[in-house]
């Protein structure tokens, strides 16, 4: 917290980047994004703002799941062409990699079944609405607690005064192009390479 008027917080979002914040400022909501590639801040009008919350399971370790398992199907390949080649040293030593991804992988599938508490932030604006879902357990984070509060009480109080609220936002970019460059060229690097290895096993 800065000022009187100001109060921020850290959240953990639903599929959305793992550094991010809410910041109140007078009455306009700020919501921080970090990522290697860049960053970005939302300026939203509290009065566009409907808060909601529900139960969901935690999809953040999805994607771990699936490479966890594909890398899994992968090494279990090899070491079923290995094992068919009689190299059974080869074979062997695939064994441990395997169990470890698999370990990850029943890991991930536990922390995705797992239900929590979410908060919804939704937002009414122009051209579509937005949603900023973030994980959310009350009396466990005070200064997330303490923010919703005030967003709560701003928005009574300037829907009793404002019959016409405010319709304009806007939206702070920072990108670093060759973080953006690399982070893609990883991402679809990892996407070709597990079914082009698996296919792979399989014809050898």
């Amino acid at each position: 917290m800065t000022d009187a008027n100001t109060i921020s917080a850290p959240i953990r979002t639903v599929g959305g980047p793992r550094q991010a914040s809410l910041e109140l400022r007078g009455t306009v909501l700020v919501f921080h994004q970090k990522g290697w590639a860049g960053s970005a801040s939302v300026f939203i009008p509290v009065e566009w703002i409907t808060v909601s919350s529900r139960f969901r399971y935690n999809t953040n370790y999805l994607l771990g799941m699936l490479l966890a398992g594909a890398l899994f199907i992968s090494l279990c390949s090899a070491i079923t062409v290995e094992a068919t080649r009689g190299a059974t040293i080869q074979a062997a030593a695939a064994v441990i990699p395997a169990l470890l991804c698999l370990a990850v992988n029943l890991y991930f599938l536990y922390r995705v079944l797992q239900r929590g508490r979410t908060t919804i932030l939704s937002v009414e604006s122009d051209p579509r609405a937005m949603h900023i879902e973030f994980w959310h357990v009350p009396t466990r984070e005070p200064e997330l607690d303490a923010l919703l509060d005030r967003l709560n009480s701003l928005r009574s109080r300037i829907e009793d005064v404002a019959p016409y609220p405010i319709q304009t936002s806007h939206t702070w970019y920072r990108l670093r192009p060759l973080r953006a460059v690399l982070a893609k060229g990883l991402l679809y690097s990892v996407i070709l390479y597990l079914p082009v290895s698996i296919l792979a096993g399989y014809l050898e």
